[in-house]
């Protein structure tokens, strides 16, 4: 049995058809070769995309758990090109781990340990002794950066939660009882 397909023109075997049901004759009215060439369209691409978009947007538990297959099937290949891009991209890592959380560039931290002359802001203990790099002090309401402080001073000021009453009041007790 041969059928025409409605764009080519042509008379084809009915295995160069996709079966319908929701046509009269059983199979689609255009050959699979012009259903290939529709589909490379650039106006098809876009439909394509746009309803791929779409169904993500409307159906965000599925495409969670498509997410989380992808990944188990597929997780040593991901993990491995995370590193890889982690490994050859370091300094652009950093730059954007700055940018993201202290809105500073990497240049702009550079800058201020040449400034601070590689100490600490409040001990005054170098890169060197202290055996790691300084790390942003920053105000956690305003996100405003203060200094580059040593890893030690910059967590006892998180426990003393920024407040310098506080540390005022730890001062007065050490000078009490450090006897």
């Amino acid at each position: 049995m041969e059928l025409s397909c409605n764009t080519c023109k042509r008379l084809l075997s009915v295995s160069c058809f996709h079966k319908a049901n929701t046509t009269t004759r059983g199979y689609q009215y255009k050959c699979k070769e012009c259903v290939s060439e529709e589909d490379k369209t650039e106006h098809r691409k876009e439909y394509q995309r746009k309803k791929v978009s779409q169904w993500r947007s409307n159906n965000p538990d599925k495409r969670k758990l498509q997410k989380e297959r992808h990944y188990a099937k597929n997780k040593e290949k991901i993990d491995q090109r995370a590193k890889d891009w982690y490994n050859n991209n370091r300094e652009r890592y950093r730059n954007n781990a700055f940018l993201r959380k202290y809105g500073i560039t990497l240049e702009k931290y550079n800058e201020m340990r040449e400034e601070q002359k590689y100490c600490c802001g409040i001990c005054s203990l170098t890169e060197e002794q202290v055996g790691k790099k300084l790390v942003v002090d920053h105000n956690h309401e305003t996100g405003a950066v203060r200094q580059l402080l040593c890893a030690n001073c910059n967590v006892g000021i998180g426990f003393f939660k920024d407040s310098p009453n506080l540390l005022e009041m730890a001062a007065s007790y050490l000078r009490v009882h450090n006897v």
